[in-house]
């Protein structure tokens, strides 16, 4: 039985994973960093703190984490308040569909929280969810399963009646882990992300109802 759906942000409600690219490659750039871009992919979905402290040593970044962490925050709020981003194709007719249904409804991102408010603010979806979690405050990021339990256990929701939706190997793996079904949606602009492990594929959300989600 399925009681919740937990979408993860970026790339999934929003096509921002371009934006998040670009984000850490003008925030790098600034501090003498150029970083591949199958570096930048390798770590999508991971928390700013986790991937900017692996960059920090292996780059020799000259500034704090914490001031460098700040610095790509206002990097990320500006680049999404300047683009003409919006609402993933087909999630705002979804998330009514499962509001209606009684289904209840969470966003886990490992992004930073005003990040997250600036993007739900931007696309118009925040009134469709019950929960809005950030995986800063969980010890471990994606693809470790921490910020999928706990926002299972903000929704009093057991694990095993929760479906995550995401669109980065790192946001499935920690989907598996924390033992919920998952549904990989394969964004063209979120790089070449495995989501072979999730239960359900899609390539469109246009093309699946609250029926879908409650049949996996």
């Amino acid at each position: 039985m399925t009681d919740a759906v937990i979408f993860d942000m970026d790339g999934v409600l929003i096509d921002s994973q371009p934006i998040h690219f670009e984000g850490d490659r003008i925030t790098l750039e600034a501090h003498g960093a150029d970083v591949p871009f199958a570096e930048l992919e390798a770590y999508a979905g991971t928390t700013d703190a986790y991937r900017f402290s692996k960059w920090k040593e292996k780059y020799h970044l000259d500034a704090d984490l914490d001031s460098i962490i700040r610095e790509r925050e206002d990097n990320m709020i500006r680049l999404v308040r300047e683009s003409n981003a919006s609402a993933t194709h087909g999630v705002r007719e979804l998330l009514g569909q499962i509001r209606t249904h009684g289904l209840k409804t969470a966003v886990a991102s490992s992004s930073a929280m005003p990040f997250i408010n600036t993007v739900l603010e931007k696309i118009q979806v925040k009134e469709f969810f019950d929960l809005v979690f950030t995986g800063e405050n969980v010890e471990h990021g994606k693809p470790a399963p921490d910020i999928f339990l706990k926002t299972a256990e903000l929704l009093h929701t057991p694990a095993g009646e929760c479906i995550v939706i995401e669109d980065s190997q790192n946001g499935v793996r920690a989907a598996n882990a924390a033992g919920m079904k998952c549904i990989g949606y394969r964004n063209p602009t979120s790089g070449r992300q495995d989501l072979s492990t999730a239960d359900r594929i899609i390539t469109d959300f246009a093309d699946i109802d609250v029926d879908y989600i409650l049949s996996i």
